[in-house]
């Protein structure tokens, strides 16, 4: 049987006090060989004890890193940079999003299986709500993802040998700078869809800004040229 495939889980984390410790203790408890995988937490310029919950989590697979600069892109850039030369794959995790013991598992067989020459991985992502409503948005964002191979949300994978090649995240964007990402791997291969219900993540861009909102916001963003979508910003959901 061939070695599993080594993966490198980088999770930025901004003002992330009440969710990371969740996150981290799912990771912790992943179903898959603890020298296969590794989970680098990117804590930066937070203001509350986001570092401290981190650092509380720390272990032979969960190491805690502190960045002063603020930014998502910046933090996985930092992620990328720390973690192991060993890695075949990165997994960008947000800080809400929940992975099940079986996630490694379930990626490995697929890519070994299926899909051994992908760039990108993205990934079904479900709701921690039980509301209709959360459920029906969430099943329209996972069949736009399945069909369209991009608008990744809170997680997905790159090849790690694309970020040798150059690609990292533009840390001049504040929004949609997830998808540049992945637009920029995808030029290094094939993108896979994962059918898994081993990914969840919490609902609070909605319930704090509203679906309305939300919608009419990237609908308002994406049609923008990559100038600029650099130039807009807007207050992330803490």
């Amino acid at each position: 049987m061939a070695e599993r495939l080594f993966f490198s889980v980088v999770v930025p984390a901004h003002n992330e006090e009440r969710y990371l410790g969740e996150t981290l203790a799912c990771l912790a408890a992943l179903d898959y060989p603890k020298d296969r995988y590794e989970v680098l937490v990117v804590e930066n310029g937070s203001t509350d004890a986001t570092l401290a919950v981190a650092r509380s989590h720390e272990s032979a697979v969960i190491r805690a890193l502190s960045y002063p600069c603020r930014g998502v892109s910046a933090a996985r850039n930092r992620g990328v940079e720390a973690a192991s030369k060993r890695g075949d794959w990165v997994l960008f995790l947000d800080a809400d999003t929940l992975a099940a013991p079986s996630l490694l598992d379930e990626l490995d067989r697929l890519i070994r299986g299926r899909h051994p020459d992908a760039a990108v991985g993205l990934f079904r992502v479900l709701p921690r709500s039980r509301r209709l409503l959360h459920r029906v948005l969430f099943a329209w964002g996972n069949a736009g993802r399945a069909v369209m191979h991009s608008w990744p949300y809170t997680a997905f994978a790159i090849r790690r040998d694309i970020f040798a090649a150059g690609v990292r995240s533009d840390e001049q964007r504040q929004v949609a700078e997830d998808v540049a990402l992945v637009h920029a791997a995808q030029r290094h291969g094939p993108t896979f869809y994962m059918w898994t219900r081993s990914v969840s993540t919490s609902t609070r861009r909605f319930d704090q800004v509203g679906w309305l909102r939300m919608i009419a916001l990237w609908i308002r963003i994406m049609p923008l040229s990559d100038r600029a979508q650099r130039r807009f910003s807007y207050d992330v959901v803490r």
